[in-house]
């Protein structure tokens, strides 16, 4: 077999692997925008899943919602 033929990016059976070519500003970016996303669809579960009403209180002002009037 002729080494002539092998690029230089050509992987040679049982060489280390070459290192890896570190996060660019686009991958960090893309990397927050999917974190987001997720953040924001669990968000929204949790935010559907507990009932997102608040009470309704009909009691006119000083009186509780249940219960007797309060007193001052």
């Amino acid at each position: 077999m002729s080494t002539e033929n092998l690029r230089s990016d050509d992987a040679v059976w049982g060489s280390p692997d070459p290192e890896p070519r570190p996060w660019g500003v686009r991958e960090t970016l893309m990397a927050a925008g999917i974190a987001a996303v997720i953040a924001a669809l669990g968000g929204a579960a949790i935010y559907a899943a507990t009932g997102h009403s608040s009470p309704q209180f009909t009691a006119p002002p000083g009186h509780h919602a249940e219960g007797p009037p309060a007193t001052a």
